[in-house]
């Protein structure tokens, strides 16, 4: 879906994507990473629900080949290096 997105994004002509995240969702925060997302600033107060900021996120240019990380081929070898080549 994120990989879709990119290149989606790069048919438009865009460039760098950007996206808000509470600041308590590190689970979100760490997939976000995953795909090149850095924590760039913070919306304090952000979320009228309990006042919680976002953590603001930006990719690199997404035109770069590794900015959304592995393919699923070395997503693949690092599983079988892991598992000592079973699968």
């Amino acid at each position: 879906l994120m990989r879709g997105l990119a290149a989606h994004a790069l048919e438009a002509g865009v460039r760098f994507l950007t996206l808000e995240v509470r600041r308590s969702n590190l689970t979100a925060i760490r997939f976000y990473e995953r795909f090149g997302f850095r924590v760039m600033g913070v919306r304090r107060g952000y979320y009228a629900d309990n006042g919680e900021d976002a953590l603001i996120m930006w990719t690199g240019d997404i035109a770069e080949a590794k900015c959304f990380g592995p393919t699923k081929e070395e997503s693949f070898t690092e599983a079988s290096d892991l598992t000592g080549g079973a699968s």
